[in-house]
C-alpha cells in the first residue's frame, strides 16, 4: 500500500504522522516525561478555555517545556516552560503532546 502525503502540513499533522510512521524524534505526552527531561510542544488537546489558559503562561507550539518534578504520588508533576515553573495535574498534561529532545530518565520524584 503506497501512502501518499501533502507535501505542506500544518505541524500537528506533521507530528501525528512522526507518530504513527516512527519518525523523528520520540513524541510523548507531557505526562510521560521524567524529572529532567525535556522537548518542544508540539501538540495541545484541552478545552478550549484550559487551553487559553495554558497558552497564557507559554504553552505553545514550539516552546521549550522541561519536567523538573514528579510528586511522590505522581500527581501533579512541575515543569518549566518560558521562564515559569508550573504545577500542571495529569489529567491535563495528558492532553499536551511533547517531542522529546533530552535530558536523563528518572522515576520522576526527584
Amino acid at each position: 500500500m503506497v501512502r501518499t502525503v501533502p507535501v505542506f502540513l500544518h505541524n500537528d499533522i506533521k507530528s501525528a504522522l512522526r507518530k504513527e510512521m516512527g519518525m523523528g524524534k520520540k513524541v510523548c505526552r507531557l505526562d510521560d516525561l521524567h524529572a529532567g527531561q525535556w522537548g518542544r510542544i508540539v501538540e495541545m488537546h484541552v478545552a478550549e478555555e484550559t487551553g487559553q489558559r495554558l497558552k497564557d503562561m507559554g504553552f505553545v507550539h514550539g516552546a521549550r517545556i522541561e519536567c523538573v518534578y514528579g510528586s511522590p504520588f505522581g500527581d501533579p508533576a512541575a515543569y518549566f516552560v518560558k521562564g515559569t515553573l508550573i504545577a500542571l495535574r495529569n489529567s491535563d498534561a495528558g492532553k499536551i503532546g511533547v517531542e522529546v529532545e533530552g535530558g536523563a530518565e528518572g522515576n520522576g520524584t526527584e
